[in-house]
């Protein structure tokens, strides 16, 4: 019972119901969130092997990382009464989860705002946690201060200031982003450099997830799908290693396509890599608008990370395929207005059981000024927080 109690003080999310399978198959200080019958089921996880997912979910970050167990581990621990009582009615009830996806921003978004720091552009916007981009010698590319200096997570000193920075504004980074080109600028061994130094600051700085864009141009479908692989692969055992989950966001000509994404994403473990996606990339891509739905449905059980923006097309553009990246920018437009229901998506990811964070990436920033802009930015995330103060209500 003192465990017990110790669990609900520290996370206060566990049930009563999940508290029994928790403490025989976990043994730790987490909170297990059982998963949909429908989702138990999904293909992803029949390959796997698996036959039950645990989420652990952090209260100081808001975010996933999913775990799962091997069969013959679940069976070894259902022999416990507490184990198997709580499974089953952890699978009869269908006990879910209410921990909020969290609502954050990219860090290169609080910029155009014009205040002294980025930790007052988040503030002034009601954000509470960010995205950071970052360089190859690990520098945070745009984090800025009042005195014109930035952040490094090169080394020891630099991730103590930034962790202290980050305490002291009350900021939380919901995750790193590293972009990876896969066709020529770097090599495997390269890239591997880079995302172990970004894993390990990430595990000592508490930041759940690294985002991976990987990039090309010139080469052909398939010779893309092999350099993912080749590229990825190794990535996998820093992610075991570090508990950092990693994730590869579908950008470009190339993984905006289901063909190639799918068997790029098959080749992992979804535990390790799995997809931080922007529906609206697909959008960008040339996809019609009834088309992104099947696709968010699709790649739901994927989801490690969430990117959201907004276009707005003409209506007689909406429904059809256009030529890739149609006339973009032109039409882009802030997420309560425009023409992705997000209500309809993250209800997709929420059911297949993605609890991580949802972070802003409005390109149609650049066409409002301040006041305005901030305006903007505040009413982007408004409309998340309601989305999801309605999913935690419904489920």
């Amino acid at each position: 019972m003192e465990r017990f109690l110790a669990c609900v003080m520290e996370l206060r999310i566990c049930t009563v119901v999940e508290y029994f399978y928790c403490m025989s198959v976990v043994g730790s200080g987490g909170a297990l969130r059982s998963r949909s019958l429908r989702t138990l089921s999904n293909e992803n996880y029949d390959e796997l092997d698996v036959v039950q997912s645990l989420a652990f979910v952090d209260s100081r970050r808001n975010a996933c990382t999913y775990r799962e167990l091997p069969r013959r581990d679940w069976m070894r621990s259902i022999r416990d009464v507490p184990a198997a009582v709580g499974l089953v009615l952890l699978l009869v009830l269908n006990v879910e989860s209410r921990a909020p996806l969290q609502i954050g921003i990219r860090d290169g978004y609080l910029k155009s705002m014009g205040y002294k720091d980025t930790w007052s552009a988040a503030k002034a916007i009601g954000i509470r946690a960010i995205e950071i981009d970052l360089n190859t010698d690990l520098s945070c590319k745009n984090l800025y201060e009042a005195d014109s200096s930035g952040h490094s997570i090169a080394n020891a000193a630099g991730i103590q200031k930034l962790k202290e920075t980050l305490k002291s504004r009350k900021i939380e980074v919901s995750a790193f982003c590293t972009v990876i080109p896969i066709a020529g600028d770097m090599t495997p061994e390269q890239v591997q450099h880079w995302v172990a130094g970004t894993a390990a600051a990430a595990k000592e700085l508490k930041v759940p997830i690294i985002m991976m864009p990987l990039i090309a141009r010139g080469i052909e479908d398939r010779e893309f799908i092999e350099r993912a692989q080749q590229f990825v692969k190794p990535l996998e055992r820093i992610a075991e290693d570090t508990g950092v989950q990693l994730t590869i966001e579908n950008l470009g000509h190339y993984l905006n396509r289901k063909e190639i994404l799918e068997p790029i994403l098959k080749s992992f473990q979804v535990r390790h890599v799995g997809l931080a996606l922007d529906i609206c990339n697909m959008y960008w891509f040339g996809h019609p608008l009834p088309v992104l739905y099947e696709l968010a449905e699709f790649f739901a059980p994927y989801v490690r990370y969430v990117h959201v923006k907004s276009v707005k097309y003409p209506e007689d553009q909406r429904e059809k395929r256009r030529p890739e990246g149609w006339e973009y920018m032109k039409y882009a437009e802030p997420v309560p207005t425009g023409d992705l229901d997000f209500s309809r998506i993250l209800k997709l990811y929420y059911r297949a059981g993605y609890r991580g964070p949802v972070t802003l990436e409005d390109d149609s920033l650049e066409k409002y000024q301040m006041p305005e802009l901030r305006q903007v930015h505040i009413r982007d995330r408004q409309s998340l927080e309601n989305i999801v103060q309605i999913l935690g209500r419904e489920n």
